[in-house]
């Protein structure tokens, strides 16, 4: 009886590896790609390099799967220790939040990114 659930837990494990395609992407089909809900500035590509999509804003979440606009760093903050990482890789657990970094300048650059409201502050 035992060996009969052994030899069903495998061969169940076996096709659920087998059909798990984890992040692959697929063939990319444009006429499946819908406009995002965001300025053009504020789009960038999604994982497979298929489709539009809206990017991360200062402030917003960030991760390898959920990437900020271009330009912008994924920057997470642990007690006394800051990380930054401009494109997380998608299989990396680093999360944090958007933001800028860099010279005053660059920082200038980017503050184009930011929401009219963060902006106004800024003037």
């Amino acid at each position: 009886m035992s060996r009969i659930f052994l030899m069903v837990g495998i061969i169940l494990g076996v096709v659920f590896v087998d059909l798990s395609n984890g992040l692959s992407c697929l063939r990319c089909d444009k006429s499946k790609c819908v406009d995002p809900p965001c300025e053009q500035e504020h789009q960038i590509r999604d994982l497979c390099g298929c489709c539009n999509i809206c990017g991360g804003r200062v402030g917003d979440s960030c991760s390898g799967i959920r990437r900020c606009v271009n330009g912008m760093w994924c920057i997470a903050i642990t007690g006394e220790k800051a990380e930054a990482r401009l494109n997380p890789a998608s299989h990396e657990p680093f999360r944090g939040v958007c933001g800028i970094l860099g010279t005053s300048q660059e920082i200038l650059d980017a503050a184009s990114y930011l929401p009219d409201d963060v902006w106004d502050e800024w003037k």
